[in-house]
């Protein structure tokens, strides 16, 4: 601990204690990702080894520059230590050097007085420390604030995300502006970290003297609940009268002698125990922010949960509805394009096994492979049957899955192979004319053979009929053979057809079930981005909310241990006992 923090005997352990937990919950939080809350309790635990920070807080133009250079008897000149920047101040004991801290995180040092610099940066610096050897440094530290309630937005955020470094807080009013509900809605803020807290009307001299009493009991009455003590003054005569006289700081004639009596004489002593309570209330501020942010954070993410089962809920229900309807649907329009198929295939098979067709294979085999495709089952007629198949199917996915998500124009993509039908509807034609042709030719060659026979033992008359009539039993064996073998061939493609068509379903059902499953998919993955975000899925959100219901609780352990460090404390006479608040009951724990 630096030089200005005497050790009370007894509290070195606690110091360590308050250390070490503030150290692992900074940790804890940090693998959440809760960045803010864990680097204040970075920033806290550093401040255990530094020495009592007193912060002077008030609206903007109260005089806390020039107070804070009467306080340390410099002039509020062009010399003075103070630059008049947005940056916050810490003044510490030491060689006259800047310790400049910037939003990226480095950290530069400049010999001397680096005033100039940090008004051309400005934009760049979170806070500076500006060391300087006045003894007074040597018991407190000094944080000077770019004010509060400024047109500057940026003034009133870096004083409010350097609260939690403050032990003690000096609150300085304007004599002539008291009781401004502006006022009030900062000290409720700050009152929360539970840092001892001291009121100064600043400009006092501008005030007739016999006001005084009534202004001091206009504030014990409205705002007495916030602040230990009240002090008036006014900076600018003490710094005035430091400079003509060379009156030195802590002399009694000095308008600052009350509040420095209170400074030097009760605080100082117990600074130690001051800057252990104040951490305490600090970090117990801030593990109750961090609770509450975690639980808000843990709720909402249940309720998005929540939803979005309900929503999977529906989308699987909407999927299964959608299979069925369009099993159904497509199962009508596939009866009725192989319906249509086994008609044409009988028509093409009564058109094609006729004895005439038989009788012209005698001078070559018949091509019938082109016909039959053209006119049963070929390319062209099956692509258009899948055209219609999918038209009707993306137009149902548009219809019930677009509201979801997009339908990709190549979402069904099935090309059932054909299988070789007129290939072998034509093989199958062939032989059966080749075997019709042959009986026909076997009668024929029976007829010759008679012929000769009743030329040698007959008539002429019977010589002439006997050709005829062998012509006329072939004929009659070729159309009873055709016959037979008609009905078999079409038996033959009926079942070709049969598998044929067993096969395109099969397929044109798993396409559709792909499909469905890929748009079912796709909206489910968009409903999650949109009520989780792009960086947590389903499952994931499942395990952060046991992520946050752990830390939630580790929290209230927290502050579990921050309450008893607290209550062993000594008792600090110089203020009234402030209770941590309550734990509040989570209702979705």
């Amino acid at each position: 601990m630096e030089r200005g923090v005497e050790r009370t005997i007894g509290l070195d352990e606690t110091v360590e204690e308050l250390s070490r937990i503030l150290a692992v919950e900074r940790d804890a939080l940090g693998r959440i990702k809760l960045e803010a809350a864990s680097r204040k309790f970075e920033e806290v635990r550093d401040n255990l080894d530094q020495g009592l920070l007193i912060m002077i807080l008030g609206e903007f133009s109260t005089g806390k520059s020039t107070f804070v250079n009467a306080f340390l008897g410099e002039e509020a000149t062009s010399t003075s230590i103070l630059p008049e920047t947005a940056t916050i101040n810490i003044l510490r004991y030491g060689e006259r050097r800047t310790r400049i801290h910037r939003l990226d995180g480095t950290i530069t040092e400049v010999p001397g007085n680096a005033r100039e610099q940090l008004k051309a940066e400005a934009a760049s610096i979170e806070y500076a420390e500006i060391f300087a050897p006045i003894p007074r440094l040597e018991a407190f530290s000094l944080i000077d604030t770019p004010g509060l309630n400024s047109v500057f937005e940026e003034h009133e955020r870096t004083t409010r995300n350097f609260l939690h470094r403050a032990d003690m807080i000096v609150w300085l009013f304007d004599a002539f502006k008291l009781g401004k509900l502006g006022e009030r809605t900062y000290l409720d803020f700050i009152r929360d970290y539970g840092a001892k807290t001291v009121a100064v009307v600043n400009k006092i001299d501008q005030v007739p003297e016999d006001q005084h009493t009534h202004l001091r009991a206009f504030l014990e009455e409205h705002f007495g609940d916030y602040f230990q003590r009240i002090f008036l003054l006014s900076a600018r005569r003490t710094l005035e009268a430091r400079k003509r006289t060379g009156m030195e700081p802590g002399d009694p004639q000095d308008g600052f002698s009350e509040l420095e009596s209170y400074l030097f004489q009760e605080i100082a002593p117990r600074r130690t125990t001051i800057k252990l309570r104040a951490t305490c209330r600090t970090s117990e501020k801030i593990a109750r922010d961090a609770q509450t942010r975690l639980e808000e954070a843990r709720r909402t993410l249940i309720e998005k949960q929540h939803l979005l089962d309900e929503i999977s809920r529906e989308m699987q229900g909407m999927a299964r509805r959608l299979a069925h309807a369009l099993r159904e649907t497509l199962h009508e329009e596939i009866d009725r394009f192989f319906g249509e198929v086994e008609t044409r295939a009988r028509r093409f098979i009564d058109a094609e096994v006729r004895v005439k067709r038989a009788l012209y294979y005698l001078s070559a085999p018949l091509d019938t492979r082109l016909r039959f495709e053209e006119e049963v089952v070929g390319e062209k007629k099956m692509s258009d049957f899948l055209s219609r198949i999918k038209r009707i199917s993306t137009g149902r996915f548009a219809q019930e899955w677009g509201r979801y998500t997009d339908i990709p124009d190549d979402l069904i993509e099935f090309t059932p192979a054909l299988p070789a039908m007129g290939e072998e509807v034509e093989q199958t034609i062939n032989d059966v004319f080749f075997q019709t042709v042959e009986r026909v030719l076997a009668v024929i060659f029976m007829t010759i053979v008679l012929l000769i026979l009743f030329v040698a033992f007959w008539s002429f008359w019977l010589v002439l009929v006997i050709p005829f009539a062998g012509l006329g039993v072939g004929l009659a064996i070729s159309s009873l053979t055709l016959f037979r073998y008609r009905r078999a061939i079409v038996r033959r493609i009926l079942e070709k057809c049969s598998e044929y068509r067993d096969i395109v379903e099969r397929r044109i059902a798993a396409a559709v079930e792909r499909a469905n499953k890929t748009l079912h998919a796709s909206a489910l993955d968009r409903a999650t981005a949109k009520i989780l975000g792009t960086c947590l899925g389903s499952g994931e959100a499942e395990e952060r909310i046991a992520i946050l219901s752990e830390r939630i609780e580790a929290l209230g352990n927290f502050r579990g241990s921050v309450a008893k460090i607290l209550h062993e404390l000594p008792e600090d006479p110089l203020s009234p006992q402030v209770s941590l608040p309550e734990e509040k009951s989570d209702p979705q724990g």
